[in-house]
């Protein structure tokens, strides 16, 4: 398995989903999916994109763009991993009870 496969893979499934929806709104809409594994791999694409935004949030702050696009990635790394733990949480809390020690350290 190469590093970003899940991220190539993310995208064709998001894509597939998602494009005619976002085209079939008219007024030329692109549908730009923000791809990262788990682990650090952040697609090209969606790479591209954050920069798009960071370079629109720059015009509109006082902050460069290499520093909106740390903002960015900062931003959705906290939310990445906030979104797994709540996942992991869920599935734990419906296979387990809360009284195991598991919990103890929560």
């Amino acid at each position: 398995i190469q590093p970003g496969s899940a991220a190539e893979a993310g995208e064709i499934e998001k894509v597939a989903r998602h494009d005619d929806n976002v085209s079939s709104c008219g007024g030329g809409r692109l549908f730009y999916p923000l791809i990262v594994e788990t682990f650090g791999i952040w697609f090209a694409h969606s790479l591209e994109t954050l920069k798009i935004i960071a370079r629109k949030c720059s015009v509109m702050s006082s902050l460069s763009v290499s520093k909106a696009i740390c903002n960015l990635h900062e931003l959705m790394s906290v939310r990445l991993w906030r979104y797994n733990a709540r996942m992991v949480l869920d599935k734990l809390s419906s296979s387990c009870c809360f009284d195991s020690p598991l919990w103890d350290v929560m």
